[in-house]
């Protein structure tokens, strides 16, 4: 368990040992989580832990969704998908076309 005081401004010092295992520095951001009786900090995940902790909780259909059209703009998307049997159902049910 560690401490600290509040400064009249409101400011804390957070105690060496928890930056190193933080892995923060000066000037980066770090995060307060409001639980019920409690607070968490945490540091800000880099991009590539990120992507790793995104890339876990994709689904196997999405993941090979985003393999097929990686690199595609979201206008070439739209264009392939109104170019499909299923839209242009989607646009003749929609605009009753």
């Amino acid at each position: 368990m560690y401490s600290a005081v509040i400064t009249k401004s409101g400011q804390v010092t957070l105690p060496k040992e928890l930056r190193d295992f933080l892995g923060v520095k000066p000037g980066e951001r770090i995060f307060f989580d409001k639980k019920a009786d409690r607070v968490d900090i945490r540091r800000k995940l880099t991009d590539k832990e990120f992507a790793r902790a995104l890339d876990a909780n994709i689904s196997p259909k999405t993941r090979k969704l985003v393999k097929k059209h990686a690199g595609k703009t979201v206008n070439e998307l739209m264009a392939e998908y109104m170019r499909s049997a299923k839209g242009q159902k989607e646009m003749r049910q929609r605009y009753a076309i």
